[in-house]
């Protein structure tokens, strides 16, 4: 899994990540803030640990989507 490095402005948004490396998102899979994905072809940023909730953008979820 591909783990991104924050940009260090402190708003938690990921710098562009390497999208070579990002895997699809898994249900049974643990994330921890930082690590990217890729899910129904958008690419999803953890701001937090999740497991076993889909990607989808939301202000208060644990996954924002990659806007490039």
């Amino acid at each position: 899994m591909f783990n991104s490095s924050c940009n260090g402005d402190g708003d938690n948004n990921p710098s562009t990540p390497d999208l070579s490396k990002v895997s699809p998102w898994s249900a049974t899979k643990e994330y921890k803030g930082g690590e990217v994905v890729k899910h129904e072809n958008v690419y999803y940023y953890a701001r937090h640990w999740t497991l076993g909730q889909a990607p989808q953008d939301s202000q208060n979820g644990p996954w924002t989507a990659l806007k490039f």
